[in-house]
């Protein structure tokens, strides 16, 4: 959210958000191996864990750059861009945006 309101474009965000595969691989096995088992033990799927796919784990448990883009694209089309989601969601002020932009940015010349 903070890249959005800095005005990285879409593309780039959605492709930093997938390297989090890449940074999470050693730990995601194990991930999906509680997330089986708190699913199991909360009765889903009426305990059949031949249901639970490892399709379905990794879904739960990556980070897609489609998924990202459909997320900005929930931003844009509900609050109108990542400023106003700032203010209505995240309750943050005017100045609040405008110091963030100030201090996490840069001119390029």
């Amino acid at each position: 959210m903070l890249l959005y309101l800095l005005g990285v474009p879409r593309e780039v965000i959605a492709r930093e958000y997938a390297l989090t595969n890449i940074g999470m691989a050693s730990v995601i096995p194990g991930m999906q191996a509680r997330l089986k088992a708190r699913v199991l033990k909360a009765g889903l799927f009426d305990g059949d864990e031949s249901a639970i796919t490892q399709e379905m784990l990794d879904r739960m448990t990556s980070s897609r750059e489609e998924n990202l883009l459909a997320i900005l694209d929930m931003i844009d089309s509900e609050w109108g861009g990542p400023e106003q989601y700032a203010r209505e969601v995240l309750k943050l002020s005017d100045d609040d945006i405008s110091r963030f932009k100030d201090s996490l940015s840069i001119e390029v010349p």
